[in-house]
């Protein structure tokens, strides 16, 4: 990656060669090194670095060539402004982004930056490899009967980001994340065999706590060994935090500005203001939270990225914007842009706040642990959902697992059904959320 100057430069360059030409250029380098131990108790090393660029030109009529690339090579960024400018007739002539200046594009967050701007160093392949082994070790006598653990890994990541444009807006960071994930197999006698795991992530070696992750993944499978069927009908259901927020991510259109442009959005430009939960739903995208580790301090077109409240006591209060969304509704961009031949918005960090307890709903529920098939089970247009899940029934405060269960219901509704929320947050890969209780979802069994 490029340092500050040297990117200067290369648009300086492009400039001389090109005159009278705007662009800008958004890209990151990404390093990782991964180690799996097989069931053979063998190592899997694995190491990769790639490059993503995103040019986008304006011509003299404003209209946008984009072009993507891989690499910062001058010669071939030369080339790809040649075909971006071709290219910029033939698309939207509607709608275009502006050049964004260094005024409009906000401060980045201060204490964040300071967080996310020290890499950590990296660790070596043979302390990963000791680490992971270990860990996979412990899981597999955590309980007899757990079989193995075929699905593992330990990664090391070192990301650097850019943006810069030819009106003077230019960022950059480095940041490091370190991540793992755990999922053992078990079978108990007499049933059928059952996966399950747990994850977790930091951004240094050092801090990334195995023996936390072994506990959650062999108590999460122990927990599930034994599996009972229920009747097929109409439960209250809890949600893990986890669970939740992937639900709630299955549908991002509900808080995306430029969904809501393209009719391709469950809410209209009319919902903001409106009610569209129960009044104990308060959300927000909150990407300096102090578990996201390594948060981005700007986003795709250089703008700062912030804390945006979402929903706040049910009613929709922000959504995600980008330069162009935020100039049609009249307000400001959020630093949620995702660039490309289109561009788009996204999720940072959710943040659900806790609740006063879940009370006596959680001694007679279905606990919903983790749900799956996400890419089948979602229609986003539809606001409905039915998708398989891991999870439990609770009866008179016993827990037991349950096997093949499918909880099916519409969004809208869920997030208005809600009666009780957690007093606390979990820490997820998404975001951080409390369990969160509905007051009745369908709950099919098979067979």
């Amino acid at each position: 990656m490029l340092h500050t100057d040297e990117i200067k430069t290369l648009l300086s360059k492009i400039q001389s060669a090109r005159p009278g030409i705007e662009l800008d250029l958004s890209g990151s380098s990404v390093a990782d090194q991964t180690v799996k131990v097989k069931e053979s108790n063998t190592l899997d090393q694995s190491a990769s670095q790639r490059t993503g660029v995103t040019l986008r030109v304006w011509n003299s009529d404003k209209r946008i060539g984009v072009v993507q690339l891989t690499s910062l090579d001058f010669n071939e960024l030369l080339a790809a402004v040649d075909v971006a400018l071709e290219a910029a007739p033939l698309g939207p002539s509607e709608d275009l982004p502006r050049l964004p200046l260094a005024a409009d594009a906000g401060d980045v967050n201060s204490s964040a930056s300071a967080r996310s701007g020290a890499t950590a160093q990296p660790a070596s392949i043979e302390k990963m490899a000791e680490k992971l082994k270990t860990a996979v070790e412990q899981l597999k006598k955590f309980h007899p009967d757990i079989q193995g653990v075929p699905y593992n890994a330990l990664t090391q990541r070192a990301v650097e980001r850019f943006y810069a444009n030819t009106r003077g807006l230019m960022r950059t960071q480095a940041s490091s994340v370190v991540s793992t994930y755990l999922y053992a197999v078990g079978q108990a006698q007499g049933k059928s065999s059952r996966a399950a795991g747990h994850w977790g992530e930091e951004d240094a070696f050092e801090k990334l706590k195995m023996d936390d992750v072994v506990q959650v993944a062999g108590e999460t499978l122990v927990a599930h060994l034994h599996p009972i069927k229920i009747p097929s009908g109409q439960y209250p259901v809890i949600f893990s935090g986890q669970a939740f927020l992937d639900l709630l991510g299955a549908f991002g259109n509900l808080f995306s500005a430029q969904n809501i442009l393209d009719k391709q959005s469950l809410h209209t430009r009319e919902s903001l203001g409106q009610t569209m939960a129960s009044e104990l739903l308060s959300l927000s995208d909150d990407p300096f939270h102090e578990w996201s580790v390594a948060p981005a301090l700007f986003d795709g077109e250089g703008t700062a990225v912030r804390k945006t409240a979402l929903v706040e006591k049910g009613v929709l209060k922000g959504l995600w914007h980008h330069s162009v969304t935020a100039r049609s509704f009249g307000t400001q961009s959020t630093g949620h842009a995702r660039v490309g031949a289109k561009m788009t918005v996204g999720s940072w960090f959710y943040n659900v706040a806790a609740g006063n307890g879940l009370g006596s709903i959680a001694e007679n529920c279905i606990w919903v642990d983790d749900v799956e098939a996400l890419h089948a089970g979602v229609n986003a247009l539809q606001g409905s959902f039915s998708l398989p899940f891991k999870g439990f029934r609770i009866e008179n405060g016993k827990k037991s697992s349950l096997e093949g269960v499918t909880v099916a219901g519409d969004i809208l509704t869920l997030l208005k059904s809600i009666v009780a929320i957690d007093k606390k947050q979990e820490r997820t890969s998404a975001g951080v959320c409390p369990p969160v209780a509905v007051s009745s979802l369908s709950i099919t069994c098979e067979g």
